[in-house]
């Protein structure tokens, strides 16, 4: 019986391992991580679960007990340590050696850190990236008043309406131009700046931190134009670093992550890698996409492959958010787009970005509707500004245009 190992219990390990019960893999499968805990929910550990009572085995997939119904092998709170693609053998910190057939690795991404001249607090920032990271951070803001979070991508904002809820002193530190600079266009991160304001959090635009110290009253964040933010807890925020180093160490091609092709397999065809861990070729160049839907797509290629399918990854990125009760879904990526159209209605906004004559990129805040029409659009061809423009921004009218049925759920 061939014996496939996966290192890694997050999203993509368990939409990898439910893959292989739906496509009827027939090996024998061991899981291996270095946290406690099964395979989790991570997205609610920046919004729910700081703001309100839910406890950690709540976030849980699936426990231990119905992963082994399902005939999967945990092994948890033990890290892989070494990995020999010669002898097809994975080393545990337990010292244990396990031997397998084929390899996944799903080890995900860290947090980055501010460099060592920065950070004087001998380690004692947040981050947030799991469980434990969030426990720590949710005990602190039950004690605390204050809290300046540095970086403004989607789980700085996450945290910053989760602590505004709860009715925190909130300030966003951001050295880029504007919030959300690298998954969204300026339009929504307008209307997303402006959101957070009203609920009182205050933000520093294109502020470089100079020096991040421990003060009489919580920490003290240093800017580079000589401003002195206080705050009793800080969040570095500041993007994640793919957990490759298992993978280069063993001789596998990495750059920034593991490197893949379409079929998600590494530069060893017996081991593929998938979710935040993994680099793959898009439009001629490599890619890595720290996203729920990379995870879970990337997973059931993998899990067709197994099981003898052909499959290929040809991703259509989109990213969703959610903050204070807007509901933020973006497809694409607006960057390079030569123009944008946006069309609001009381709460709701769609800014659809173009480049060539065609729409690459939509934003989306409380408009599911034309997010989900958008992705379906751009999943069957090339979506073209005129056509967008003719239908007068209704994109119902071109999906039924072409023949579709319109799904009631969309």
């Amino acid at each position: 019986m061939e014996t496939l190992v996966v290192v890694g219990t997050g999203h993509a390990a368990n939409a990898l391992v439910a893959g292989l019960s739906k496509h009827r893999y027939q090996g024998r499968v061991v899981l291996v991580g270095d946290e406690k805990h099964p395979p989790y929910n991570r997205p609610p550990l920046s919004k729910k679960f700081l703001s309100e009572d839910v406890q950690p085995s709540e976030l849980y997939f699936r426990g231990e007990d119905q992963l082994a119904k399902n005939g999967v092998e945990v092994r948890l709170g033990v890290a892989a340590i070494e990995l020999n693609p010669l002898a097809r053998t994975l080393k545990l910190g337990s010292g244990d050696v396990l031997s397998y057939d084929k390899l996944v690795l799903s080890t995900g991404a860290a947090p980055r850190g501010l460099a060592s001249c920065v950070d004087e607090t001998g380690g004692n920032l947040n981050v947030l990236r799991n469980i434990a990271d969030a426990v720590r951070l949710k005990a602190d803001l039950g004690r605390a008043q204050s809290i300046a979070i540095i970086g403004a991508g989607y789980v700085g904002l996450e945290v910053a309406a989760s602590s505004a809820l709860l009715g925190k002193r909130v300030t966003v530190i951001e050295a880029a131009p504007r919030v959300l600079a690298r998954v969204a266009g300026p339009e929504l991160a307008g209307i997303v700046q402006a959101a957070h304001e009203a609920h009182g959090v205050s933000f520093r635009i294109q502020s470089t931190v100079k020096r991040v110290a421990q003060g009489a009253s919580g920490f003290d964040v240093f800017l580079a134009d000589g401003e002195r933010v206080n705050a009793e807890i800080v969040l570095c925020a500041i993007g994640a670093a793919p957990n490759a180093a298992l993978a280069e160490e063993a001789g596998l091609a990495v750059n920034r992550g593991i490197v893949t092709d379409t079929r998600c397999a590494t530069s060893d065809d017996r081991i593929f890698a998938i979710g935040d861990c993994a680099t793959f070729p898009r439009d001629g160049d490599l890619v890595q996409l720290e996203s729920v839907q990379n995870a879970s797509d990337q997973a059931d290629v993998v899990a067709r492959r197994l099981c003898g399918l052909e499959a290929e990854y040809a991703p259509l990125p989109w990213f969703w958010s959610d903050q204070y009760d807007l509901r933020l879904q973006s497809v694409g990526f607006p960057k390079g787009s030569d123009g944008s159209f946006l069309r609001s209605n009381e709460s709701s906004h769609t800014i659809w970005h173009h480049r060539d004559g065609r729409i690459i990129a939509l934003d989306t805040i409380n408009a599911s509707r034309d997010h989900m029409l958008t992705r379906k659009l751009m999943a069957r061809g090339e979506l073209h500004l005129n056509s967008v423009q003719e239908a007068e921004f209704d994109l119902a009218r071109l999906w039924t245009q072409s023949g579709q049925p319109l799904d009631r759920g969309v």
